[in-house]
Formats: structure tokens, sequence, C-alpha cells
């Protein structure tokens, strides 16, 4: 009798342990519960990143498209108005002042400090008037200095109304910023 109560005691205790799920697994060489809900949360974190992924990269491709709608605008704004833009490379370079932006107007270029200061009085203040020495010593007036093309191409006719404002306008475009 005492070995028919041991053989139910070891039948017993291994098929409680026999039993589990996670047991026979690991026998077999499965994943257990917890090595399947650690996938689960790898696959919904990594579908989660890719998901912010794509939206960050639609929304750089959107910013990407106003950006080029913004030059086209601007562009076409300029040559309307029978301007042109000239990187700053191309000109006689910088010998010194600073260009407080990317783009501005250049309204005019004067060898004599005194004629410069009438022509930037001359503008409304809204417009930013400020002078810069070009290598060659002409200083020259700058207006509407913004690092968006498209602002400073809509500002061009608030400019040409200016009383002092001469026809030859151009737009500098600062290629030789720090």
């Amino acid at each position: 009798m005492r070995r028919f109560i041991v053989y139910i005691l070891l039948i017993l205790s291994s098929a409680a342990v026999f039993s589990s799920c996670d047991h026979l697994r690991r026998l077999a060489g499965r994943p257990t519960s917890e090595d399947i809900a650690a996938i689960r949360e790898r696959i919904v974190a990594d579908s989660i990143s890719r998901a912010d992924s794509i939206a960050k990269v639609q929304a750089a491709i959107q910013a990407m498209k106003k950006a080029e709608e913004d030059m086209k605008e601007a562009l076409a704004i300029i040559g309307e108005e029978g301007m042109y833009i000239k990187k700053l490379s191309e000109t006689a370079g910088l010998r010194s002042g600073t260009i407080p932006a990317r783009y501005a107007i250049v309204t005019g270029g004067y060898s004599q400090h005194s004629n410069t200061m009438i022509q930037i009085n001359s503008f409304s203040s809204d417009l930013n008037a400020s002078y810069i020495t070009l290598g060659n010593g002409l200083e020259a007036v700058l207006v509407v200095p913004s690092d968006n093309l498209l602002e400073v191409a809509k500002k061009i006719p608030s400019v040409r109304a200016q009383r002092m404002c001469p026809k030859g306008i151009w737009v500098l475009e600062n290629d030789m910023r720090e």
C-alpha cells in the first residue's frame, strides 16, 4: 500500500510539474509566456516608433513642399518686378558690417557715407534699412532683411513706393553666412 501511495504522489507531482504549459514549452525549446509577452511589447514599441518616424518624414516632406512653393512664388514676384538675386560671393565681397539675414534688398551703392545715410534715413523704419561695406569700398544700402525670400519678395512694392528708391534694386543672398 505504501508503494501505491508513493506512486500516486509521484504521478500527481509529475503531472503538476509537466502539465505547466511554460515547462513543456521550455523543454521543447519554444518561447515561454514571459518571452511571448516581451516580444509582443517590443513589436508594439517598434510599430509606435515606426509610426512616429513616418509622421516625422511626412511632416518634413510637407515642409519641403511648402518651401518649394514659397520659393517659386518669390522667384515669380522677383521676375515680374524685373529684379534678380545675386549671391554675396559673386559680388565684391564684404569688407565690413553684417548682413542680418540670408536675404535683403539692395537699393543702392555709394562711395560717400553721407549719401548712404541720406538714403537710409529716407526709408520708413519698418523696412529696417542698414548698410554694409563691400570689398570694393562701396557702401550698399540694405532693406527688408529676412531669412525668408518670400517675405522679401512681398515687400518689394513697398520698397519701390519709397520716395528715394532707385529703379535698379536687386536681392542680395548672403551665401557666406557663418
